[in-house]
């Protein structure tokens, strides 16, 4: 079934079964899952560019620079738990990933089928 023109709007981004929308933080993966700000901000950054692995630090940049207004700053253990809680929402695998591939030492990379931006 193709979506409609409703169901299309505000589409950020997909890539197989997975669509990243930018209204909701929401993501669509054979249903909807609710995910908090920096799941939602590290997600889009991947999709994005798929193929490229970024660095934590790259990641950690990205994210803090779209939560100026937030108290916490999050590190390299708090991105390890961040990535672990959207690897579960997305029921992807560390040891046999379809989505998030971990790149030891360096950091991430998105690895789902190649990801396009919705035309507009």
């Amino acid at each position: 079934d193709e979506p409609s023109e409703g169901e299309n709007r505000g589409l950020l981004v997909s890539a197989g079964d997975l669509s990243l929308y930018d209204n909701g933080h929401a993501v669509q993966s054979g249903g909807s899952v609710s995910l908090s700000r920096t799941e939602y901000f590290m997600l889009g950054l991947l999709m994005l560019d798929p193929g490229r692995v970024f660095t934590k630090t790259q990641i950690l940049s990205f994210i803090h620079s779209r939560r100026p207004l937030m108290d916490d700053v999050l590190g390299y253990d708090c991105l390890k738990e961040h990535t672990k809680k959207l690897r579960q929402k997305l029921g992807d695998d560390q040891a046999n990933p379809k989505y998030i591939e971990t790149i030891w030492g360096v950091g991430y990379r998105f690895i789902a089928q190649e990801a396009a931006s919705p035309s507009r």
